[in-house]
C-alpha cells in the first residue's frame, strides 16, 4: 500500500497510472479496515508543498470514492477534513493557474463530503449502479424535495470547476476534469430524475412543498443552462480525455410561468377551502391548461404506458396531475348551475301518483325513470290521473280505524278477483 500511494504521487507532469489506482482501489474492499491508513498516508502527501502532489491526491481521493469503497472512504474524510485541506498550498508563479484548479477542484470535493453527510448516501455510485435513480422513485414524505436541493447545490460546485487547460500543457489537470465530467453527467441525470418527478407530483402537494418545488424548478432551469455551456466547453477536449460527451436531456424549462400562476392562485384560496362547482365562474374550466412541452416530454418517457381513452382508468379528484396525458371520462356537468331546471327538461316527465291514504315521502325523488312499486288496486287509481272523488260513496268511519268499508281487519282484507267468501 505504501509503494502504491508513493508511486502514485511521484514528481512528474503525468496521472496517476492506472495499476496503481487499481490497486488502491482493491485494498479498499478486501481490507476495508486500512482505508484510514491509506488516506493517512495521502494526507501526508499534502504536507510536501507541492502542487503535483496535491493535485495527484485530490485525484485518488476521487478515484477511491468513485470506484472503490466509497461509504466508508468518504465517511472516513467526513470524520478527517485535513484529507481535503489544501489552504497551505504555497508555489511561486509557475503553479498559479495549477493552484487555482487545485481550489476549485477541492471545493467541489468538498461538497461531495457535505452532501454524503447529510444524505447518508453518495449519488454517483448509486445512479451508476442502477437503471433507474433513486429520485425517480422517491415520495414527498420521504426527503424528494430536501435530497433533491442538496444534489443541486453539489452540481453548483462542480459547475464551478471551469478547470483553465487551454494554455496548459498538463495530463493531470486533463484527468481531474474527466472525472468531473463524468460526476456531473451523473448527477445531472439524478437531478433531471428528481424535477421530473416534482412535476408530476406538484399539483397535488401543499402550499409550502409547492413553493419549494418552484425554487428547486426555477434553479433547475438555471443549472441547466449552466450545464449546456460547460458540456460544450468539455467536448473540445473530449479526444485528450478519451471520452464522448452525449448530449443531456431534461426537462422542459419554460414552466416556470405555469407553475407560478397555480402556486398564486393556490395561495389566494382560503385556508381549509377547496373549489367546487358551486363557487367555479362560468368561464372556468373544470381542469387545468396542461403544458404542451411536459405532456411531450412525459410522452417520450412513458410511451409504453399511453393507453386508450376506453382503457385509461379515471383518475382520482384529489391526485389529478394534469401534466398527466390521461382523459378525463365523459360527465354531464352543467356549465350554468342557473341552467339546471332548463336540462331537467330533457328528461321524462315525473310520474304524479296520488292515493288517498299514503302520502307521497318528503324524500321522493322527482326524477326517477322507474315507476315506484304498485299499491293494491283499492288505493292506487290509475298513473298520471288524480284521483276523482265518488259522488256515489260517502266517507266512512271505519275506515278512521284501519278497516276497510266491509268491516274487516286489514290484515285480512282479500284482494280483487279472489274467490273467497266474505
Amino acid at each position: 500500500m505504501e509503494t502504491a500511494v508513493r508511486k502514485a504521487t511521484r514528481q512528474d507532469y503525468n496521472p496517476p497510472k492506472q495499476k496503481h489506482l487499481s490497486a488502491l482501489v482493491s485494498l479498499t474492499f478486501h481490507n476495508p479496515a486500512i482505508i484510514g491508513e491509506m488516506l493517512d498516508l495521502l494526507e501526508r502527501r499534502h504536507r510536501e508543498n507541492s502542487w503535483i502532489m496535491s493535485f495527484k491526491v485530490l485525484v485518488i481521493l476521487h478515484v477511491l470514492m468513485r470506484q472503490g469503497n466509497g461509504d466508508r472512504t468518504i465517511a472516513y474524510m467526513e470524520g478527517h477534513p485535513a484529507c481535503l485541506d489544501t489552504t497551505r498550498l504555497r508555489e511561486k508563479s509557475s503553479g498559479v493557474i495549477h493552484i487555482q484548479n487545485i481550489y476549485l477542484y477541492t471545493a467541489y470535493l468538498q461538497q461531495k463530503v457535505e452532501a454524503y453527510r447529510e444524505l447518508r448516501v453518495d449519488y454517483i455510485k448509486n445512479t451508476m449502479a442502477s437503471k433507474v435513480g433513486r429520485l425517480r422513485r422517491l415520495s414527498i414524505k420521504d426527503g424528494l424535495l430536501k435530497e433533491t436541493m442538496v444534489l443541486q447545490k453539489q452540481v453548483s460546485a462542480l459547475l464551478k470547476c471551469k478547470f483553465v487547460l487551454d494554455d496548459v500543457d498538463n495530463t493531470i489537470s486533463l484527468f481531474a476534469f474527466r472525472l468531473v465530467v463524468e460526476d456531473l453527467l451523473i448527477l445531472f441525470q439524478a437531478v433531471n430524475e428528481g424535477v421530473v418527478n416534482i412535476l408530476e407530483h406538484y399539483f397535488a402537494m401543499s402550499k409550502s412543498d409547492a413553493q419549494i418545488s418552484l425554487e428547486i424548478y426555477k434553479r433547475f432551469a438555471k443549472q441547466t443552462e449552466e450545464v449546456t455551456h460547460f458540456l460544450d466547453r468539455a467536448r473540445k477536449f473530449q479526444h485528450e480525455m478519451y471520452i464522448s460527451i452525449p448530449a443531456a436531456k431534461h426537462a422542459p424549462l419554460s414552466l416556470a410561468a405555469a407553475l407560478e400562476e397555480y402556486l398564486t392562485d393556490l395561495k389566494d384560496q382560503p385556508p381549509q377551502q377547496s373549489k367546487s362547482l358551486d363557487t367555479l365562474p362560468k368561464s372556468t374550466p373544470l381542469e387545468p391548461e396542461q403544458p404542451k412541452e411536459l405532456i411531450d416530454f412525459f410522452a417520450s418517457l412513458e410511451t409504453d404506458q399511453t393507453l386508450s381513452p376506453a382503457a385509461t382508468p379515471p383518475p382520482q379528484p384529489s391526485l389529478h396531475n394534469p401534466f398527466r396525458n390521461t382523459v378525463m371520462p365523459q360527465t354531464f356537468i352543467p356549465a350554468d348551475l342557473n341552467a339546471l331546471p332548463q336540462q331537467q327538461q330533457l328528461l321524462p316527465p315525473p310520474l304524479v301518483v296520488t292515493t288517498t291514504s299514503t302520502p307521497l315521502p318528503t324524500n321522493a325523488n322527482p326524477f326517477r325513470t322507474n315507476p315506484p312499486q304498485q299499491q293494491p288496486m283499492m288505493n292506487t287509481p290509475s298513473l298520471g290521473f288524480a284521483a276523482t272523488p265518488n259522488p256515489f260513496m260517502s266517507p266512512d268511519p271505519r275506515l278512521a280505524n284501519g278497516m276497510n268499508p266491509y268491516g274487516m281487519p286489514p290484515q285480512q282484507q282479500q284482494p280483487w278477483g279472489s274467490s273467497s267468501v266474505f
